[in-house]
């Protein structure tokens, strides 16, 4: 296929999501139409850390809240609101769990929750919230497994390299086992920066209300059909289908390093136990072990994501029946240069307005 490096247009500027003019009001939408093409504009107001915790609220151990964006960290982009949710950390990096966004409507960053205190668990250890982890989940390097669900009106996260064990989200049974877990839901309208995002008194400072933001799905317990193993590098695109959110995400599964895809639908919010997996492609072809990103056309019904060097990109068709493998291609640059081998390090997402893929790594 044919790949042209345009300069960058002021939808995708605003966000490496497309920000639709419909979905909400306020001063985001007037600055991107003023926006020329191929500009760029600082949309921010305030700092990031303008709104990070006090030192009594900071969890131990480690508690570094910059690096809940510096550490392999994906957002959402709340269509309903105009926000870009933030959530992140993990791994070697930081314990912290708090929530954030940056809200289009008053271009400023606010704390939607304060961290959990922590505890080790198990050989490692494995550090989860003190009230447990199906009221909040630990800190994870999340890649691109972060989205945003039109009809549930959540935050959904699949994790990633959770903290200190850069694993999955794991679960403490009954009989002492530990087990995978998640993914989470986190519920834009109780978001609440003086609240912690589990129980009360969940936080460093026990004093300090919990806001019951986050919902444990559990699936991996309840088996709900063949998901993955391994969140580490995934990434996941949304789609609304037949009124019901569904997300498409390139994961591991077993002991191998290839990324299959994976269909995974939440049929009713208030009953995690008829959420649905199913493994719908096999990665074969294409190099997809490495971190990449990944967007959808859901009319065509064709999901691509970045490789690496030898195999830049690869798609699957979904209009196949069964799994379908994948096909790996090296497009043609038509204009500009590309950097093919840093194609793991770039942003996508599809524009449904031009019908295109649209690529951003970094430069003008």
């Amino acid at each position: 296929g044919a790949f042209r490096c345009l300069k960058a247009s002021a939808l995708v500027i605003a966000s490496t999501l497309m920000i639709s003019p419909v979905a909400f009001g306020g001063p985001l939408i007037d600055i991107i139409r003023a926006m020329p093409e191929g500009g760029w504009v600082r949309a921010n107001t305030n700092k990031f850390s303008d709104v990070w915790p006090s030192s009594k609220d900071g969890p131990t151990p480690p508690y570094s809240p910059w690096k809940i964006i510096d550490s392999h960290s994906g957002f959402a982009w709340d269509s309903k609101r105009g926000d870009l949710i933030l959530y992140g950390g993990g791994h070697a990096s930081t314990a912290g769990n708090d929530v954030y966004r940056w809200r289009g409507s008053t271009q400023r960053w606010e704390r939607s929750s304060l961290p959990s205190k922590v505890v080790g668990i198990g050989v490692g250890p494995l550090y989860n919230p003190i009230d447990g982890p199906d009221n909040a989940p630990a800190s994870a390097h999340t890649y691109k497994n972060n989205v945003y669900l039109e009809v549930a009106d959540r935050l959904l996260t699949f994790g990633g390299a959770a903290f200190n064990t850069g694993g999955n989200f794991l679960k403490q049974r009954a009989d002492g086992s530990l087990t995978p877990t998640g993914p989470y839901l986190w519920d834009p309208a109780k978001a609440d920066g003086s609240k912690v995002g589990g129980t009360n008194g969940s936080g460093f400072d026990p004093s300090v209300l919990g806001g019951q933001m986050w919902q444990n799905r559990d699936t991996w317990f309840n088996g709900l059909g063949p998901q993955p193993t391994i969140y580490v590098s995934g990434a996941a695109a949304y789609a609304k289908e037949n009124g019901k959110d569904v997300v498409y995400l390139s994961a591991g599964q077993g002991g191998g390093s290839q990324k299959h895809l994976f269909r995974y639908t939440i049929n009713n919010l208030a009953t995690p136990t008829t959420d649905v997996w199913e493994r719908i492609g096999i990665n074969f072809y294409s190099a997809f072990s490495d971190q990449g990103v990944v967007a959808y056309d859901p009319v065509r019904k064709i999901y691509v994501r970045t490789g690496n060097g030898t195999r830049p990109f690869g798609y699957w068709d979904l209009n196949q029946p069964g799994e379908s493998l994948d096909a790996p291609f090296t497009p043609a640059v038509l204009s500009g240069t590309y950097d093919f081998a840093n194609s793991r390090n770039c942003g996508m997402e599809f524009d449904p307005v031009r019908s295109l893929f649209f690529i951003w790594c970094g430069g003008a």
